[in-house]
């Protein structure tokens, strides 16, 4: 049930259904739920309502030989019926919500089981009711993700389940979008960060078709631009930065270089099936790639870098396989030109059961924009970095 990548994990975000939120009773849903299940299985359900009016959770379940913390949200509610869908995959549990407990039909595990579900408290975990306070941009790119960020204002944004490019803007009246094209049938792209001087986008992606030695894992590309909407040319980057195994998750830094995570080393070998962060510089003689810092690169999966402006502060997200699903985003400090140990962000940036991506800072260091799937589908949240202390505390003076 669980992904290794996250470009195709990404993709079966789109076949969620969209949440249908303030029937009547919602509220009384909050809280701890247990469900039995016919084949002997128990789970527990955690549910809220979060300020949107959206009912979203989490499914935990620990067994002999498996464990899983999985996102759900809120299908369908009548005040006879209840339909929860889990984000892995069609998985579902359909009850009756008379009499108490309330009986129905779920497929958990994948086969469909008869359950029963029974609130046990009123209370639900802490980093969902932190998280129910934050609401999803009104964007109409499917799953938007990764804020790449003009000087005007303006930010490109990738639809992580359409695939399609957008340019946006925030405006008084609402959010207002441009679409810019690029031929999705030959190529598929699904992770973009912008050029300091705002003419070229680079994208994690591949051909659709007879992608040759970059099929599996994807490549990245520059993507140039001759008008803000308009790409006008699309160049795969060299060995030196794309590798037989995996290469994705690139950005720019306010110096023109590119930051980026990869499951392969610089000379084109393939890597140990983790990931590390890697920094690219333009010279004469090409793109010249080298490790990131020590602090930066750990045993663990370590992708999707990306700097503020003055490249003291960089934020990544980490753990893509232990437990799976489980990105999570970190941040660290540049203290006397070296790297400090990074710290895991706390909610509701980070929230136990989903994974958080994607993390970017605006140019002004106000907000951060990153990618969560704690509502059982991907959607790009911001926060004010004020209102996190352990992240404002990296923008503070020494």
């Amino acid at each position: 049930m669980y992904f290794t990548r996250i470009p195709f994990l990404l993709f079966f975000t789109c076949l969620l259904g969209s949440c249908q939120t303030s029937p009547p009773e919602t509220t009384a849903l909050d809280g701890t739920y247990r469900l039995s299940a016919a084949d002997g299985n128990e789970y527990e359900i955690q549910l809220v309502t979060a300020d949107d009016g959206a009912v979203y959770g989490t499914l935990f379940f620990q067994g002999d030989s498996a464990r899983f913390d999985a996102p759900i949200d809120l299908k369908a509610l009548t005040d006879d019926s209840l339909h929860l869908n889990m984000w892995y995959g069609r998985r579902f549990i359909s009850v009756a919500r008379r009499p108490t407990p309330m009986s129905g039909q779920a497929n958990v595990e994948g086969d469909t089981v008869a359950v029963t579900l029974q609130k046990e408290s009123a209370l639900v975990s802490a980093d969902l009711q932190a998280s129910a306070k934050m609401i999803p941009l009104p964007l109409q790119a499917e799953a938007p993700a990764f804020a790449a960020h003009k000087a005007n204002g303006q930010m490109y944004v990738i639809g992580w389940a359409g695939n399609s490019i957008y340019l946006v803007e925030e405006t008084d009246t609402g959010w207002v979008e441009q679409p810019v094209p690029y031929d999705q049938e030959q190529y598929n792209f699904s992770s973009i960060g912008l050029s300091p001087d705002e003419q070229t986008l680079v994208a994690h992606g591949g051909p659709r078709e007879g992608g040759g030695p970059f099929e599996e894992g994807g490549a990245i590309y520059l993507l140039h631009l001759s008008a803000p909407t308009t790409i006008d040319s699309i160049e795969l980057l060299p060995s030196t930065i794309n590798t037989p195994s995996y290469d994705n998750f690139a950005d720019f830094t306010a110096s023109g270089d590119l930051i980026f995570s990869s499951w392969g080393d610089a000379a084109g070998r393939p890597g140990p099936g983790k990931g590390d962060l890697y920094r690219a510089t333009l010279t004469a003689d090409g793109w010249q790639t080298r490790l990131m810092a020590a602090p930066l690169n750990t045993p663990d999966s370590d992708a999707g870098p990306s700097m503020n402006a003055e490249e003291t502060v960089v934020l990544f997200h980490r753990n893509r396989r232990n437990p799976p699903m489980a990105d999570k985003i970190f941040a660290s400090r540049k203290v006397e030109g070296k790297w400090q140990e990074a710290i895991r962000l706390p909610a509701p940036i980070n929230v136990t059961h989903s994974g958080q991506y994607g993390p970017r800072l605006d140019p002004d260091n106000t907000y951060l924009y990153w990618t969560s799937h704690h509502r059982g589908q991907g959607n790009l949240y911001r926060i004010k970095v004020s209102e996190v202390p352990a992240l404002a505390d990296l923008f503070s003076a020494d």
